[in-house]
């Protein structure tokens, strides 16, 4: 690792950087979302908050990590064309008898993968149960996880999965991202607005 290769920092000034915002606040949609199809299905949401403040702080922290270690170790021009950084390093790590780096990581990655579309397909189907005012939300399981497949086979290659993630991330994950907060605004002030009323009716 060689730190000098994480400058010049800010070369070509804060344009750059303030390009890449939306495209930012997409991926962190996803876990804005994420906790907005959860939380309702949850018997005690309140005592979710801290599980989802540390889950999101060690994730943050791990992606960063592996972010500066890939940019320190390969540099900016290498790194960026990189589809797999963390399985990279795996492959060049030479430690003392441990093998199998990177099936590990490949193995941890794909268990991640496995949660990560669980913990999203389950209060999908539940959601679409509730929008037909269906009784039980199973019957939909099957349907919705061949659609979930036939989508997952339209990307010819993974980075043309990574451009088609970026779109949907823009223009499906950001305006829902943003959505949330202004209806919880909105629900608060008129919250707040009928609380009044109910006083002075009083």
């Amino acid at each position: 690792m060689e730190l000098q290769r994480l400058t010049p920092i800010l070369e070509n000034g804060v344009l750059p950087v303030l390009q890449l915002v939306p495209q930012t606040l997409s991926f962190v949609g996803e876990y804005i979302i994420f906790m907005a199809l959860w939380l309702p299905l949850l018997k005690d949401p309140k005592k979710a908050y801290k599980s989802v403040i540390i889950g999101t702080s060690i994730s943050a922290l791990v992606l960063i990590t592996v972010l500066i270690t890939g940019l320190t170790v390969f540099g900016v021009d290498y790194a960026k064309n990189l589809a797999f950084s963390s399985i990279k390093l795996t492959l060049l790590a030479n430690l003392p008898g441990v093998e199998g780096l990177p099936s590990l990581t490949l193995g941890i990655w794909i268990i991640a993968s496995f949660v990560k579309g669980t913990v999203f397909f389950f209060p999908s189907v539940v959601g679409l149960a509730q929008c037909f005012n269906l009784k039980d939300y199973r019957i939909l399981i099957w349907p919705m996880a061949i659609v979930v497949i036939a989508l997952s086979l339209l990307p010819e290659n993974y980075f043309s999965s990574l451009t088609e993630n970026t779109v949907l991330g823009l223009y499906f994950a950001l305006p829902i991202t943003l959505s949330i907060p202004l209806l919880l605004a909105i629900t608060i002030i008129r919250s707040l607005n009928e609380s009044n009323e109910n006083k002075q009716a009083s």
